[in-house]
């Protein structure tokens, strides 16, 4: 009987339930929606994001919440309205954990205190230093940015390479970090007697030496007096260089500009005789130039010439 009776009861509750919605079907409003103008985005440690939130709320918008890893942030006023925007800028920490995710969440609240679902943005930590490595496109870098040249990076045939004054590039000791300039390639480094653009060791300030990296190593398609196109030393697979025609041949061949530029701490002896140097050049012409060009700390030479 007690069986029985918690079914009937049940079922009178049910029935008064359905009855109150079906009386209420003209006036029932949806709760609210957010829809975020974005669902993921990166950002280095002490940089920021920001993240435009939509509001659809039938019975008018109470508050739209803002929470970070579930703790509460943000609160705005939507003062009624049916239809709200908000943009919200998140500060990424400066201690961040490069590669860690932070998720940001909103949520609405509508004048009939109904709640939305929650719209998450997920935020990767990026690293903030600009890997430089493998075969590289035409580009222009921007000076106060952090750039790191990683394993032997090529500046291939009709790329071009441009690197501001002020920039401050730095060269992977692992990875025995070399730039190579290949043939019909450009490397374009225009510094000033101030504002000299930089090439250095990766290594901390204090722990850096000679050898850290291997250098700048620029290759052109001038004339070089050998039977065949030789490879310049150092780089493995090998770069060959130059044009066995005539002297005449591509005697103004440009593999780029180096003014004011500074390299520090390259140079890198592989093996007896088989080194790079701080700058190595392999068959340029003579529309290449290289002016007020300093070198310092070179594990190897610090200019050397073939062809």
């Amino acid at each position: 009987m007690k069986r029985i009776f918690k079914l009937m009861s049940f079922l009178t509750v049910l029935s008064s339930i359905m009855f109150m919605q079906g009386c209420d079907d003209e006036n029932f409003k949806p709760a609210p929606a957010v829809t975020l103008d974005e669902t993921s985005g990166q950002a280095v440690p002490g940089g920021s994001v920001t993240i435009n939130a939509t509001v659809d709320a039938p019975n008018g918008g109470d508050l739209l919440l803002v929470y970070v890893a579930g703790a509460e942030v943000e609160s705005y006023d939507m003062a009624g309205a049916s239809s709200f925007d908000q943009e919200f800028t998140y500060n990424v920490p400066a201690n961040a954990v490069i590669g860690s995710t932070i998720i940001i969440s909103f949520q609405a609240i509508d004048a009939q205190n109904y709640p939305s679902a929650i719209a998450n943005y997920t935020l990767t930590v990026g690293d903030p230093v600009i890997v430089l490595q493998g075969n590289l496109a035409t580009m222009t870098l921007e000076a106060g940015l952090p750039y790191l040249i990683k394993g032997q990076t090529f500046i291939p045939d009709g790329v071009t390479v441009t690197i501001p004054a002020g920039t401050v590039i730095k060269g992977d000791k692992a990875s025995k970090a070399v730039l190579v300039v290949q043939p019909g390639g450009k490397l374009i480094a225009n510094g000033t007697s101030t504002n000299p653009v930089v090439f250095t060791s990766a290594q901390a300030v204090g722990e850096r030496d000679r050898g850290d990296w291997g250098g700048i190593v620029m290759l052109g398609n001038a004339w070089v007096n050998q039977t065949a196109l030789p490879a310049i030393e150092g780089i493995t697979p090998s770069q060959n260089y130059g044009n066995i025609t005539s002297p005449t041949t591509n005697a103004d061949q440009n593999a780029g500009t180096l003014t004011f530029v500074r390299i520090e701490y390259a140079g890198i002896e592989l093996t007896p005789n088989n080194e790079t140097n701080s700058l190595t050049m392999g068959g340029v012409g003579s529309g290449t130039t290289i002016d007020h060009v300093q070198v310092s700390f070179g594990g190897d030479d610090g200019f050397e010439w073939f062809g």
